[in-house]
C-alpha cells in the first residue's frame, strides 16, 4: 500500500498515517480524502480491503473515480452506521452530491470487520462486489471521463489494508468516448489552425500595404 508517498497521492484533508502495516485515516471530519497524483484513463478495476473503525456516525468508507475535484467525481461506497448500512454508487456533480436510488443497496455491515468491495467500471456499467457476492448492477448516469482516483472517509475513522486498481481492455462504449474526444480535439485544432492561417494573411496583407505605401513615399522624394 503506497498511500503515503507524496509522488502517489495528495492529501486533501483527513489525517493519513501509517500505522501496524495499515493505512488509518482517523479524523471524523466531513470526506477525509487522498487523491492519486495521476489520471486513471479507460476502464478498470478496483479491489479494496479496510476496516471501518468505531469512531464516527456515518462511517462511509470508499473511492471516487473520474474525480476532477471534491465537486466532481463518480463514488462508490459503504456506510457501516448504527440504524442501516448499505453499500452505494453516488455521483458529485457541480459540487451538488446525487444519489440515485438504483445505486442504493442495504446490507448488514459491522464495526471492526473487515470489509472487501470489488468494482468493475466498464464504460457507463459499474459492478459492485461486496465481501465476494455481488451486490449491484449499475449504469452510471452521468458520463465517464478521464479523472484520478481518491480514497476518502466520511464522518468517520477507517483502517485500509490492501488497494489494487487494475486497468481492463477498453469496452466499445469507451473506444467510442475516446474517438469523439479525439474528433472534437480534431476539430479544435483545425480551427486554431484555419484562424493562425487568417492571421498570417492579415499580418502579410497589413505588411505588403505598409512596403507598398513605404515605397510610394519614398519615389516622391526622389
Amino acid at each position: 500500500f503506497s498511500a503515503a508517498r507524496p509522488d502517489v497521492w495528495q492529501v486533501v484533508s483527513g489525517k493519513w498515517d501509517y500505522q501496524d502495516g495499515a493505512l488509518l485515516q482517523s479524523s471524523v471530519t466531513s470526506f477525509a480524502t487522498l487523491v492519486s497524483q495521476s489520471l486513471i484513463t479507460g476502464d478498470f478495476r478496483v479491489s479494496l480491503r479496510y476496516r471501518p473503525l468505531s469512531r464516527g456516525a456515518y462511517r462511509s468508507i470508499g473511492f471516487s473515480f473520474d474525480y476532477l475535484d471534491q465537486g466532481n467525481s463518480q463514488d462508490v461506497y459503504t456506510s457501516t452506521n448504527d440504524t442501516r448500512q448499505s453499500v452505494q454508487a453516488f455521483h458529485r456533480v457541480g459540487g451538488q452530491q446525487v444519489y440515485p436510488p438504483p445505486g442504493i443497496v442495504y446490507t448488514p455491515l459491522v464495526v471492526n470487520e473487515e470489509a472487501t468491495l470489488e468494482v468493475t467500471v466498464a464504460g457507463s456499467q459499474l459492478t459492485i462486489d461486496l465481501n465476494g457476492q455481488r451486490k449491484l448492477d449499475y449504469n452510471m448516469p452521468e458520463k465517464r471521463r478521464d479523472g484520478k482516483f481518491a480514497l476518502w472517509v466520511h464522518e468517520g475513522t477507517a483502517q485500509f489494508l490492501e488497494l489494487s486498481i487494475t486497468g481492463k481492455a477498453d469496452s466499445m462504449e469507451t473506444l467510442q468516448r475516446r474517438k469523439q474526444g479525439a474528433d472534437q480535439a480534431l476539430k479544435v485544432a483545425q480551427l486554431q489552425f484555419t484562424l493562425a492561417e487568417a492571421e498570417v494573411a492579415s499580418v502579410t496583407a497589413r505588411l505588403a500595404a505598409d512596403v507598398e505605401k513605404y515605397l510610394q513615399v519614398g519615389s516622391l522624394r526622389i
